[in-house]
């Protein structure tokens, strides 16, 4: 029950609403991988273990994984169903920082910039808001490509700024994250500020991951699912998935665009940690105010994975970041998912490019690694100042 008690209370609520019957004896069929489940419930239980006996309270974790057609592979909800049963895949929210900006330049794609366009990285204010760097450091004219990579926070407050924050909030709501405002209604009780392309608006992982999994599919939406089948303890069946067909919400060209941004990310940016050798990998990082909430959410050809850690009470980390223990927990977990799978490419994705410092950087941390069994410290992180929620 501990590997699978928050899939089995997640499913069991499914169920009922599926087929409308309070029956104790329902059959259910899910779509879970028993595999990855294991593989994901053992990558953050592994993770969080080490890190938590230097902590006083418990740190917690989620994973989430999609395939191609929607169906949830393997669902973590924390590392103590036994002790806490809320879900923090599915129920949690909390503010997703940096991983956000995924939505941000996938809707300036669409408004015609591409990864060579150049913005300046320097102090910028937006309606009294003033985002920084994590580095405090600026780097001038960058491509968007660096931009993305490095987390650069000015650069994406400019474009989001640019595209308007209402155009990045619907498509995030079109792709799928569904717990933003995404009606006008919504946005008169819950406005939308600009310190979201920072990621400062609530969601959850779940939200996450099934937007994110709208690039792997070249840009078609699945919503992402757990029960295929509901039947009674007679045989009848009181629901089955019908066949769905996937919504476009995202046009292919933009889609290697985008595919070619979060792929550098794990080449040579701040996901260095989830790189997985001989395979393309896109994501993301993020890292929230004051270390609250660390994220990575990506994706390989066929399977799209989102990672959250942090503290329930949302209290700070031990400067715990995207690019640390969730991208390692990602690369983990996707270790074994893509174990006994073809390889393949995902569009849009360069090969990583080569240079004598990154080789040699490179071979020492897989020396170490291999010596210490320790994964490879990010090349650099991002994290929103206390200015992103003032």
């Amino acid at each position: 029950e501990g590997e699978f008690g928050y899939v089995f209370d997640m499913a069991a609520d499914e169920a009922k609403r599926r087929a409308g019957e309070t029956s104790p004896d329902l059959v259910i069929t899910l779509t879970l991988d028993v595999g990855l489940q294991d593989a994901a419930q053992q990558s953050v239980v592994d993770a969080l273990g080490a890190a938590g006996k230097r902590e006083k309270k418990p740190l917690q974790g989620a994973l989430v994984a999609i395939d191609r057609s929607g169906a949830i592979k393997a669902l973590v909800g924390g590392t103590a169903y036994a002790k806490n049963k809320f879900n923090r895949a599915t129920q949690a929210m909390r503010q997703p920082g940096s991983a956000f900006k995924v939505f941000v330049y996938a809707a300036a794609m669409e408004r015609g910039f591409d990864p060579e366009t150049i913005r300046y990285d320097e102090p910028v204010t937006i309606q009294g808001w003033k985002p920084q760097n994590y580095d405090e450091r600026y780097r001038g004219a960058v491509t968007l490509r660096t931009a993305f990579a490095h987390s650069l926070n000015t650069v994406a407050a400019e474009i989001a700024d640019e595209v308007g924050i209402a155009d990045v909030a619907d498509l995030a709501c079109r792709f799928g994250v569904t717990h933003l405002p995404c009606t006008d209604e919504a946005r008169r009780t819950k406005p939308i500020i600009p310190s979201i392309a920072l990621g400062s608006m609530e969601v959850t992982l779940l939200d996450m991951t099934q937007g994110v999994s709208v690039l792997m599919r070249d840009g078609e939406r699945m919503d992402a699912y757990l029960v295929s089948r509901v039947e009674n303890s007679r045989g009848d069946v009181l629901f089955a998935r019908p066949a769905v067909t996937p919504l476009r919400v995202y046009d292919p060209h933009h889609v290697k665009q985008m595919n070619n941004l979060m792929g550098r990310v794990v080449q040579e940016g701040t996901g260095i940690s989830a790189r997985l050798a001989g395979r393309d990998v896109a994501g993301k990082t993020g890292t929230s105010q004051n270390w609250r909430d660390a994220w990575f959410v990506g994706f390989t050809a066929d399977l799209a994975a989102g990672v959250w850690v942090g503290f329930d009470d949302s209290s700070e980390m031990p400067k715990i970041t995207g690019g640390g223990m969730p991208a390692y927990i990602f690369a983990d977990f996707m270790r074994a998912a893509v174990r006994d799978t073809p390889v393949k490419a995902i569009p849009g994705i360069e090969p990583p490019r080569a240079s004598r410092r990154r080789t040699e950087a490179s071979t020492f941390f897989d020396r170490l690694a291999q010596a210490f069994g320790k994964p490879k410290p990010p090349q650099e992180e991002e994290f929103e100042t206390p200015e992103l929620l003032q």
